[in-house]
């Protein structure tokens, strides 16, 4: 049941207090009529959301009062959705506002709340690519059917794209339209109807072991003069990732500060004007650095001293003291698998993979995880082979 109640230090000014769907919500007024009035009211919507009852102009009046949202509404009414659409509640898209939403959401709920990730990077270009689709395809967001979704699903699939692929497309589709429906821009999300949903696809083969002869000639081709040059740095990826199992992100990162004079390699906090990077908790770690490693490293800072690029960073950038793009190393290794003509499955990860698996023939399952920098040992399970 409502009721009034004075506004501290604040003469004449009543809180009206009131309850929806299990919520309290308070309104303010000034005067003890007004707030009488007002009280009413929300008695009278109090009334209908515990019945279920109610009709949709009154419905559509409590939400342009602001008594409750139009996702209240359909919380508690179903079926009320279409019907304030007809009635012009919802409000026009803005697929900008839907986007800064969707990405305020997914840096929260990430475990790291980093905007500069790798990891939210490509959520958020996802999310870009997804966009696009519906702006093309179905640009009347309030009007989007199941009958929709479903036909982005099957021409995805019919593309041939990759399970997971559809998987994280129909994910981002979801979660972009819980955010339109959160600001009232449609009236309800039919990207959560049961017949759209798809299971998680299972992993069919597991990641890629490079042979001890492959790993060689890796790291004798890398070497080669057209691969050592300033911005590609292939060297140094591959070394990175098979002597010390460096993700991509941490080679962009790793700098001549992490290297110890115990021979170890400290992955830690790095940061340029306008940019910080932190590794998560787990993440940041220190890894024993082999004398071939050593040897390279040593070898790596003497030829950007000579050469007179000598900075913070051992994968330096194009522009002066600042190290190389997000996407540079795998660009750069990409091309090199390429120009050497090997599988094309070998990526960074592999290296990373290769590495797990290396250390794993001489060491327990928790060292492997802590050089790896997981949180959950079950993640650091996918290397044993």
């Amino acid at each position: 049941m409502a009721y009034i109640s004075d506004v501290s230090g604040r003469k004449g000014l009543k809180r009206v207090r009131y309850s929806i769907d299990g919520r309290e919500r308070k309104k303010y007024v000034r005067g003890r009529e007004g707030a009488q009035r007002l009280k009413t009211v929300l008695s009278e919507l109090e009334q209908a959301a515990r019945t279920g009852v109610a009709d949709a102009k009154k419905i559509r009046l409590w939400i342009s009062e602001r008594y409750l949202t139009s996702s209240d509404a359909r919380s508690i009414w179903p079926g009320i959705g279409e019907t304030l659409r007809r009635m012009g509640v919802i409000q026009p898209t803005d697929w900008d506002a839907i986007l800064d939403a969707y990405e305020d959401r997914a840096v929260a709920e990430s475990k790291a709340h980093n905007p500069l990730r790798r990891t939210h990077v490509n959520t958020m270009g996802r999310a870009r690519r997804v966009r696009d689709w519906w702006i093309q395809e179905a640009p009347d967001l309030p009007s989007v059917t199941v009958a929709d979704v479903l036909r982005y699903r099957t021409e995805m699939q019919s593309e041939g794209k990759a399970p997971w692929t559809v998987f994280h497309h129909l994910t981002a589709t979801r979660i972009l339209f819980d955010r339109a429906v959160e600001l009232e821009m449609m009236p309800e999300n039919p990207a959560r109807d049961s017949r759209v949903k798809l299971a998680q696809p299972k992993r069919r083969t597991r990641p890629m072991i490079l042979t001890v002869e492959q790993a060689k000639h890796l790291l004798e081709a890398s070497l080669k003069p057209e691969y050592t040059r300033l911005y590609g740095a292939v060297p140094t990826i591959v070394r990175h990732g098979l002597y010390a199992g460096l993700r991509d992100e941490e080679t962009r990162w790793s700098s001549w500060t992490w290297l110890t004079e115990r021979r170890t390699l400290t992955v830690q906090a790095a940061e340029i004007p306008g940019e910080r990077w932190e590794p998560k908790t787990a993440e940041a770690r220190e890894i024993e650095v082999s004398p071939p490693y050593w040897d390279y490293l040593q070898a790596l800072r003497e030829r950007h001293l000579a050469e007179g690029i000598l900075c913070d960073w051992m994968v330096p950038g194009r522009y002066e003291g600042l190290p190389c793009g997000v996407d540079a190393p795998q660009r750069a290794f990409r091309d090199f698998i390429k120009a050497e003509k090997l599988d094309h499955r070998i990526t960074v990860y592999t290296l990373r993979h290769t590495f797990a698996t290396s250390l794993l023939r001489k060491s327990d399952l928790e060292t492997v995880r802590e050089r790896l920098g997981h949180s959950d040992i079950r993640t650091t399970q996918i290397y044993l082979q």
